[in-house]
């Protein structure tokens, strides 16, 4: 699993089955299935994760809860925190150009429609992703 340095430190003290790490490439060896949920709109740069070397040898990457439209489109999210509030930035990502990404290495293996209520934005395509890799 790959997330922030406190979810890794929190991971790795509680231990278990799954590994914690802080990079794709900190990953050992390689990987069988490739998930992203619920990531993907939060990173700045969200094409990298996608093209990441051992992203595109893994046998499946599945990708869900991720808004996608015909274009990018940010947005900024409020969560409330306690008795605050915490503002995230995110986007809308451009499912065309996640297709064209993964369709060079993976064959799209099945997706259905779904939407995603953004609340402030309405209802939002998010359909759910499996692809496989080509020739496997």
């Amino acid at each position: 699993m790959v997330e922030t340095e406190q979810y890794v430190r929190s991971g790795r003290e509680r231990a278990g089955p799954v590994g914690f790490y802080s990079s794709i490439s900190d990953i050992p060896g390689d990987m069988d299935v490739a998930i992203f949920s619920g990531v993907l709109q939060y990173m700045e740069d969200w094409q990298s994760p996608l093209s990441h070397p051992k992203v595109r040898a893994a046998n499946i990457i599945y990708i869900s809860r991720t808004p996608m439209g015909a274009r990018y489109l940010p947005f900024l999210q409020s969560v409330r925190q306690g008795a605050g509030t915490v503002k995230y930035a995110g986007a809308i990502l451009p499912q065309h150009e996640i297709e064209e990404m993964l369709s060079s290495t993976h064959a799209m293996f099945a997706s259905w429609w779904l939407d995603h209520d953004m609340d402030w934005l309405g209802a939002v395509t998010a359909p759910p992703m499996i692809w496989k890799k080509r020739g496997s």
